[in-house]
């Protein structure tokens, strides 16, 4: 869990919430106290651990000024969490049962509110009347999900707070739901569940929920033209500047230094939150398939005219080394070959 809360802030989610899910799912585990104290000290260390490690980073390197008013846009934001974290609550019930290839164009439509109602009704009763078993698992379900969508929503609240984004709209971005809908999905299964027992048919009842899973997922991919978005342009892009530096560096002779001017990645490949200084032109993408900074024999830098994203050499060294200002070039004589 440790680990999964060094991953994503859902991971920081669900380490925070593992004791209370344990415990609700194996109540055996509260006896060995080799068990109980690891889990009841985690959300302290996890806590901990994200907090002394942000500490560590500002220590080794200058943070940028996004990652420094991240803590204090959260922190303004917090009024705005529990608008923010029923709708992606909400959300996530109406996609998972009414299919996610449908609910991202139309919640919060009628359809989606019933089927909110309809779930929240099936897990109250459930709750209320259900066997010991299921009762512990649906508490346990209940308290994974507001632990994973606490956590999106107060990294997100301030999209609702600060930049007035309607909760509903904010909910309605398919990539918050992802770890989350599993819990959500657990207790749609455990009201049929216990729907079944309720029955005196139950292989009947689980046989129908099955059905009417399989027929809604169907329809509704069918329906809705959905496609995996394999970020195609992105790769390109990728891949012609490679090709592009390898053309540049083989034209010129072995033995020599060849400058290249770094450029700006466009939006389509680092986004509007991720700036040059960030992600620092075609040098970033060279490291990678040449950390040493030399390819074919050549020596390979980068001309970059922004002081500020020549600070790299503090913070990844090996990326530094491939950045250069112009006069480096320029004074480096004919011994030295250059290319645009």
């Amino acid at each position: 869990m440790l680990l999964a809360s060094l991953c994503f802030g859902v991971g920081i989610g669900m380490a925070l919430v593992f004791p209370a899910v344990l415990f609700l799912l194996r109540p055996d585990a509260w006896t060995p106290r080799q068990v109980r104290v690891p889990s009841l000290v985690l959300p302290v260390v996890t806590v901990a651990l994200y907090f002394g490690l942000r500490h560590l980073y500002a220590s080794i390197a200058p943070m940028t000024v996004g990652e420094a008013l991240q803590l204090a846009v959260a922190r303004a934001s917090l009024g705005g969490v529990p608008r923010v974290l029923a709708e992606l609550l909400g959300f996530s019930v109406a996609a998972s049962v009414r299919g996610f290839a449908m609910a991202p164009d139309t919640y919060p439509d009628a359809a989606s509110m019933a089927t909110v109602a309809g779930f929240a009704g099936g897990v109250a009763l459930a709750l209320a009347y259900g066997e010991p078993d299921v009762r512990r698992a649906i508490s346990a379900m209940l308290v994974l999900a507001l632990g994973i969508y606490g956590v999106i929503a107060v990294g997100r609240a301030s999209y609702y707070v600060l930049f007035h984004v309607a909760p509903a709209t904010l909910a309605a971005w398919p990539r918050f739901h992802y770890a989350g809908t599993i819990p959500i999905v657990v207790l749609l299964c455990l009201v049929a569940e216990q729907a079944a027992r309720f029955s005196h048919r139950a292989v009947a009842v689980r046989a129908f929920a099955l059905a009417a899973a399989t027929i809604v997922g169907v329809v509704g991919f069918a329906r809705s033209g959905f496609q995996i978005d394999d970020h195609r342009a992105v790769r390109t892009y990728v891949a012609t500047a490679l090709a592009q530096i390898r053309a540049a560096v083989a034209a010129q002779p072995p033995g020599t230094t060849v400058y290249l001017d770094n450029g700006d990645l466009p939006l389509t490949l680092r986004s509007l939150a991720i700036n040059q200084e960030m992600l620092p032109g075609r040098a970033a993408l060279f490291v990678l398939v040449a950390p040493s900074g030399i390819l074919d024999g050549r020596r390979v830098r980068f001309i970059e005219p922004d002081p500020h994203v020549l600070v790299y050499p503090d913070r990844a060294p090996k990326l530094g080394a491939l950045l250069v200002p112009r006069e480096t070039a320029t004074r480096s004589g004919p011994a030295v070959v250059r290319a645009p």
